[in-house]
């Protein structure tokens, strides 16, 4: 037996102040496959546990929610789940092999099993023709949560912040015009379903998914559209939270229902609720970056030890430092790089009378010692008392040999200009 996980139940089920008829009903079963079971089923009314310890079969919970604008929507609702209740008090689960597929066919076996009783009694009485029932149902199992559900009754569950709606909604703006969760909590026809218990022309088909695995502090919310249709999930996410911390659930579907009223609700509102208060593990954490600590191969495992944050943060250390030294270096080159040089003057003439013989120039000529000046031009001097000229200018210099110096200054093709 599944001694050690204890749960705590609560409910509240009943009609909105604008929807007059309650056509709600819900089905809480602390002790699935004991008919001695007091077995909680209503249509109004609260229901709250003290801890309750889960026994070889589980536990069971059950939402119906009537068809509104069909005949008898509230006794469609009440044949589902009396014949679900009599199929999970029944003593031959007990000697059943309750593996995964087992159970998940037992829950599909009770749907159609509603199904085909709400059906039979709407063709005994015509008042009765067209009524349906949504369904949404819970049975927790040797530490497993299986689920089922037919309509736009809704399962949810949160642990720790997280809130998860495990169930789809069977209807008109999911599945045919498949609109996001914000689109279709605001589209004029977000009140049609695609499936049902007691449609005429079709087979109730439920969903069955695979189980979820028991944690700790897992809180499952079932509940009727009459919640979920006014309530978006960010709100039923903080009122949860709120219901987690309340002592045993006492104001966990209190809140609910105070937060659908002031929400304007116009429907029927059932929540059930049940806590993991002990049992299984904790639900484990995400995962975490592996710690510096760890043994690692530095060549092959340094990028998955580091993860993408280190990454990207040693990336942008690296940007950073090549923008300085580029910074630095262009600093650096405009300010030790050469100045710019004037324009070279024309170059200076060479008189034939004064100023060359007086030795202006003195690094363009020559002392010899008989203190006559004889200017340097390449490696050929003119000899002293050579004063040859030509229409009474200075007889014409040769020109200089090539790589040797000139009369003008900084003007050697090695010399920088314009740098």
């Amino acid at each position: 037996m599944d001694k050690q996980t204890e749960v705590i139940l609560a409910a509240r089920c009943g009609a909105a102040a604008r929807s007059g008829t309650n056509e709600d009903n819900c089905l809480i079963i602390s002790s699935v496959g004991n008919p001695k079971n007091s077995n909680n089923h209503f249509g109004d009314g609260e229901y709250l546990s003290e801890a309750v310890s889960l026994g070889k079969n589980g536990c069971l919970l059950v939402v119906a929610d009537g068809m509104g604008g069909m005949n008898a929507g509230e006794v469609a609702s009440a044949i589902a789940i009396d014949t679900i209740a009599k199929i999970f008090l029944d003593e031959g689960i007990s000697r059943m092999d309750l593996t995964d597929n087992n159970v998940r066919k037992l829950l599909r076996k009770a749907v159609t099993t509603a199904d085909n009783a709400i059906k039979k009694a709407a063709a005994k009485d015509k008042e009765k023709e067209g009524m349906g029932t949504t369904v949404a149902m819970l049975w927790l199992l040797q530490g497993k949560a299986y689920y089922a559900w037919c309509g736009d009754s809704r399962i949810y569950r949160y642990n720790d912040s997280v809130l998860d709606q495990l169930s789809n909604d069977h209807s008109y703006v999911c599945e045919v015009l498949h609109l996001s969760e914000e689109e279709a909590f605001t589209h004029p026809n977000n009140n049609i379903i695609t499936r049902c218990l007691g449609n005429p022309s079709e087979q109730a088909v439920p969903e069955t998914p695979q189980p979820e695995t028991l944690a700790q502090g897992d809180l499952f919310l079932l509940c009727s559209d009459g919640l979920c249709g006014v309530l978006r999930n960010s709100d039923i996410v903080d009122l949860l939270r709120c219901a987690a911390e309340s002592p045993g659930l006492k104001d966990g579907t209190e809140l609910l229902w105070k937060a659908a009223e002031e929400h304007h609700w116009h429907d029927n509102v059932t929540t059930l609720l049940c806590y993991v208060k002990s049992g299984p593990a904790p639900r484990p954490k995400p995962e975490k970056p592996a710690v510096a600590s760890q043994t690692i191969d530095p060549e092959k495992d340094l990028d998955k030890v580091a993860g993408k944050k280190k990454g990207k943060g040693r990336a942008a250390l690296w940007a950073l430092l090549a923008i300085l030294v580029v910074s630095a270096a262009a600093a650096l080159y405009f300010h030790l790089r050469p100045k710019p040089l004037a324009e070279p003057e024309a170059p200076v003439p060479i008189p034939a009378d004064s100023a060359m013989m007086e030795g202006t120039f003195h690094d363009s000529v020559s002392t010899n010692p008989d203190n006559t000046f004889r200017p340097i031009i390449g490696t050929e001097e003119r000899p002293a008392g050579d004063t040859s000229t030509a229409n009474g200018k200075a007889t014409d210099l040769p020109r200089p040999q090539e790589g040797t110096d000139s009369l003008r200054k900084n003007t050697s093709p090695d010399t920088p200009q314009n740098k």
